[in-house]
């Protein structure tokens, strides 16, 4: 009678460790098709310009998918173009078929179909940022110069936003915003063809507009972006970018406007993702261990 009850009590825990397993098992597809639903991009949806390729990677998704029958292309050379140096730029092709491309020698390119030179616009760094083609034909494209530049569709220059960073690849909303990312940590979103009208006076054009300079007792006149009024290791245009005091020491990027360090805003989704698999995975076991 004890080896059978012994018997009984370990097929019992094996019925309990292969439930415990499936539901163990159940919580992680949960967590997993949580994680994948919620960043799924199917409602993020830009229309730029109505033309065969007019952005990074073809359309404001970035898929790499072109709609045309390219059976018929055999591999054969039909023009090359040179620049002064390297390309690392993907070209966008405006509704006229004209090629925009940027280039290791500071230049942006327009090119014809028949691939000779339409214009060029110079800027004072490299163009490794890929261009997109607003619905108006107006080309947004960043450069190393830590200016992105809107330029217009005989290559003359329509306005520049001074980031102070080198500029991503821009993408174009469907609203006309321009979305472009920098090596300073920010995302940027500018106001389309009207970008000039909504952006604060910088008569020195070093990045940080004039009122915040006054209020922060700095120089409107002088580019003083370089410059560490407060002597904290941040320069001033760092102080800018984080919000943060440049004339107080104790304040400084990390440590918010006060030297307090801010409470991140929003909760990681991977924190939403594991709460949810362990509530799955909790309420299992306490199911299994009450039978």
């Amino acid at each position: 009678m004890k080896f059978l009850s012994a018997l009984h009590n370990v097929q019992l825990g094996d019925s309990r460790m292969k439930r415990i397993t499936s539901i163990l098992l159940a919580g992680a597809l949960v967590s997993v098709t949580i994680g994948v639903l919620s960043l799924n991009p199917e409602n993020v949806i830009a229309q730029p310009e109505n033309s065969p390729w007019p952005m990074f990677r073809g359309d404001a998704r970035h898929t790499g998918r072109s709609p045309y029958d390219t059976s018929h292309v055999d591999g054969t050379v039909k023009w090359s173009f040179e620049t002064g140096d390297g390309i690392e730029s993907s070209p966008a092709i405006g509704s006229d078929g004209t090629v925009y491309v940027g280039s290791w020698d500071n230049n942006l390119y327009a090119i014809n179909p028949d691939g000779t030179e339409k214009w060029h616009f110079t800027t004072g760094g490299l163009v490794r940022s890929s261009p997109a083609i607003g619905a108006d034909g107006t080309i947004y494209v960043g450069s190393f110069d830590g200016n992105f530049y809107a330029v217009n569709p005989d290559g003359t220059e329509k306005w520049h936003l001074s980031i102070s960073a080198s500029v991503s690849s821009p993408a174009i909303g469907s609203d006309g915003t321009i979305y472009v990312g920098s090596w300073d940590h920010k995302l940027y979103a500018i106001g389309g063809p009207t970008a000039p009208e909504n952006l604060p006076a910088d008569n020195d054009n070093d990045g940080m507009p004039d009122n915040w300079e006054s209020q922060y007792e700095l120089d409107p006149n002088t580019d003083d972006a370089s410059q560490d009024k407060d002597g904290d290791g941040y320069t001033n245009l760092q102080e800018y970018q984080a919000g943060t005091n440049p004339s107080l020491a104790s304040s400084y990027p990390g440590a918010g406007e006060g030297g307090v360090t801010p409470p991140a805003e929003g909760i990681p989704i991977i924190y939403v993702i594991v709460g949810v698999a362990a509530i799955v995975i909790a309420a299992g076991v306490v199911l299994v261990f009450r039978r």
